[in-house]
C-alpha cells in the first residue's frame, strides 16, 4: 500500500492500519458493515474519507466488503453500503451495481431498497418499478 497513501506519513499509516484490523477483527466477529459500538469496516472507510483524507484506502476496504457481502458480512447491510458508496465515495454507478445485488438477493426490504434507490440515485423510476414488484 505505501506508495499510494503517500499524502499520509509513516505514522499515520500505522496508525490506521491498526484500526484497518481491529475493523477487520469486529466485522469478522459480529458480521457486521458498520455499527454504533463495534468498529467495523464501513467505520473505518469513514475514518479514511474524511478524517486521513484517504479515498484509495477506502476504496480497497469497500472492496473487500463488497465481496464479502452477504457472505460473511450479514446481507442486511447491503443498504448502508450501497448508500456509502454513493454518499462518502460520490460513486453512484458502483452503488448502483450494489443496489441491484441487493435486489437480486432478497434479503432487503422491497419498500426499504426503493426509498434508498431514490434517495441515493434519485431513480425515481427504478424505485418504482421495485415497489409495484
Amino acid at each position: 500500500m505505501g506508495k499510494t497513501m503517500s499524502s499520509l506519513s509513516e505514522t499515520q499509516i500505522r496508525k490506521y492500519k491498526k484500526l484497518q484490523d481491529k475493523a477487520e477483527e469486529n466485522t469478522n466477529k459480529t458480521g457486521y458493515f458498520i455499527d454504533e459500538f463495534d468498529y467495523c469496516y464501513g467505520n473505518f472507510a469513514e475514518d479514511l474519507i474524511y478524517e486521513a483524507k484517504d479515498k484509495e484506502w477506502a476504496i480497497k476496504i469497500y472492496k473487500i466488503v463488497e465481496d464479502r457481502m452477504g457472505i460473511d458480512i450479514d446481507g442486511s447491510f447491503y443498504l448502508h453500503f450501497a448508500g456509502a458508496i454513493s454518499n462518502d465515495l460520490g460513486d453512484k454507478e458502483w452503488a448502483k451495481k450494489i443496489y441491484k445485488n441487493a435486489e437480486e438477493s432478497n434479503m432487503v426490504d422491497k419498500d426499504e431498497l426503493a426509498d434508498e434507490i431514490e434517495a441515493n440515485l434519485s431513480d425515481k423510476e427504478w424505485a418504482k418499478k421495485i415497489r409495484n414488484g
